[in-house]
């Protein structure tokens, strides 16, 4: 009788063990966030540290706040200056004062270039605030984005002023083979997430500026899966 008791009391405890293993599996943290070449935020895990000066970042809300900030690669080769994954519901980008994101160029792999992106989002993206950005993206020798959100893209400002909320995508003049895209908005980039009817780019008291001085290869916005292009370069 004692052995059976035992027996049953084992079993519950690994059917226990196993309903917690479900549940940390089911709410595990995938969500990954690279700014410049830094890791600041991989499976959850926050490297508060990681973060360039003028950045702010709040997991909870998902919302990256640059005051001031000038992020400087200087030639590095990498992917984004911020780059976000598909495990965000709605990752959001504060603007205060003026802010800068220039220097980045291609990755060079086996002898090809990769595809340059200013900010790139694999799900919604906002964009809002009080201040300004500029995306320079001069220094990319092949293709190059200003933004890429995978489903809804929101720029807006502060609706009670009569200030637009700037924002420059500057393009340059040295690609060699590539394209250069000023904001993409794109259902099929590695992942399908929501409605492929759902999206949108909505402008509210913004101002978007997207300059490149190679006009015979400048898209300046793009949707790409529904194939709507607005090339007013």
């Amino acid at each position: 009788m004692r052995s059976r008791i035992r027996q049953i009391g084992v079993l519950i405890m690994v059917l226990i063990a196993s309903m917690v293993l479900f549940a940390a599996a089911a709410y595990a943290d995938d969500r990954n966030l690279i700014i410049g070449d830094k890791t600041v935020l991989q499976d959850g895990t926050f490297e508060k540290d990681a973060l360039p000066d003028g950045m702010e970042f709040d997991p909870a809300t998902e919302t990256l706040t640059l005051t001031d900030a000038t992020l400087d690669l200087k030639g590095s080769q990498v992917d984004s200056y911020i780059w976000a994954n598909y495990a965000f519901s709605n990752f959001t980008i504060v603007l205060n004062g003026t802010n800068v994101l220039k220097g980045g160029t291609n990755m060079l792999t086996d002898g090809y270039y990769s595809e340059f992106v200013g900010i790139c989002v694999y799900g919604k993206l906002t964009i809002k605030g009080t201040g300004s950005l500029l995306i320079d993206l001069s220094d990319c020798v092949d293709s190059a984005r200003g933004i890429v959100a995978q489903n809804n893209l929101t720029i807006t400002g502060d609706s009670s002023t009569d200030k637009l909320l700037p924002i420059e995508i500057k393009g340059g003049d040295t690609a060699k083979t590539g394209d250069f895209i000023g904001i993409e908005l794109e259902y099929d980039r590695g992942y399908k997430l929501g409605d492929e009817n759902s999206h949108a780019i909505k402008l509210d008291s913004a101002d978007v500026k997207i300059s490149s001085k190679l006009s015979d290869k400048v898209d300046n916005i793009i949707l790409s899966n529904e194939g709507i292009q607005c090339n007013d370069s």
